[in-house]
């Protein structure tokens, strides 16, 4: 069986429920979470190389998903306003609230693997 890392993430660019983009937004706002995304997907290419034989799945959580949409242990924390991003090993809540680092992140994983 193939240990699964999952990250969901909050809808970076507005969850309005209506599928639209958000009508305003500067040119600074716009460019800061494009940075924010590159160096989020940079450290994941980072740990998708650490960590060759986990899987690694990144989804959304948002407001027109049906609760149906996620899997139990995602829905868990949704139902209860949990702060996305949220970080599971094998199901398994290891972190949240928050994107970290590279190095950080590596550690959590390492942790969540040496845990019984």
């Amino acid at each position: 069986m193939t240990d699964v890392f999952e990250i969901w993430e909050k809808d970076t660019v507005g969850d309005s429920g209506c599928g639209c983009v958000p009508v305003k937004m500067s040119m600074i706002q716009a460019q800061r979470i494009m940075d924010e995304i590159k160096s989020q997907n940079k450290t994941l290419e980072q740990i998708k190389t650490d960590f060759s034989g986990l899987k690694v799945v990144r989804d959304i959580v948002n407001l027109r998903r049906p609760r149906s949409g996620y899997p139990d242990h995602v829905r868990e924390f949704v139902d209860i306003g949990a702060n996305p991003p949220l970080f599971f090993y094998n199901t398994k809540l290891i972190h949240g609230g928050n994107f970290p680092d590279y190095e950080e992140l590596k550690s959590i994983i390492d942790a969540a693997i040496k845990r019984p």
